[in-house]
């Protein structure tokens, strides 16, 4: 329940929010320490499990009525999610918190001998990895194996200094020309 600050009228939000964000620190620590939640195809080897708090704007003093917390959990496809998707459920329940689900694709994780693999590491010369982070391939696997590729790093993404540089989008063109050309011969 909204309300100044300073009358005591109000009902926090966020006091409700605290059991279940302990809860979730909790998960978080053990997907980040234990061995047995690990993915050594990925660098860091750890499923991403990332909080951010939203108050919907209420300013510092007003007792704000709705406090959302968003979780990124991005994992790989050799981690069962759905024991830390039941500690959530139940946190939640504990808590008395409505929880929504929205579950995206799955990690575009194409076999390093598929073929379109093998294309895009003979154009560029550099061996296949796996990504940690997610993109659009995670949806448009459905239509068409995908792989990452093309210019710009996941060192500055969403940082103050994202950008991609006008020489490294002129460098992609051509390399995503010969990929697209060899692919249509081979298909």
């Amino acid at each position: 329940m909204q309300a100044h600050s300073s009358t005591g009228l109000g009902r926090n939000a966020n006091w409700a929010l605290i059991p279940f964000l302990a809860e979730m620190r909790e998960i978080h620590r053990q997907l980040v320490e234990d061995p047995a939640l690990h993915d050594a195809a990925y660098d860091p080897p750890f499923t991403d499990f990332n909080l951010v708090l939203d108050n919907h704007g209420t300013a510092v003093n007003v007792t704000p009525a709705l406090a959302t917390c968003r979780i990124k959990f991005r994992a790989s496809r050799s981690l069962d999610r759905a024991p830390i998707l039941e500690r959530v459920r139940a946190a939640a329940a504990r808590a008395g918190l409505e929880l929504t689900i929205a579950a995206e694709g799955t990690p575009p994780e194409l076999p390093a001998d598929h073929p379109l693999i093998a294309l895009a590491g003979r154009l560029t010369g550099a061996a296949p990895r796996t990504a940690a982070f997610g993109t659009d391939a995670s949806e448009l696997q459905a239509l068409a194996p995908c792989v990452i590729l093309g210019p710009g790093g996941i060192e500055t993404a969403h940082t103050p200094h994202e950008c991609v540089t006008v020489a490294a989008l002129e460098a992609a063109v051509p390399l995503l020309a010969r990929l697209l050309a060899e692919a249509a011969r081979t298909a």
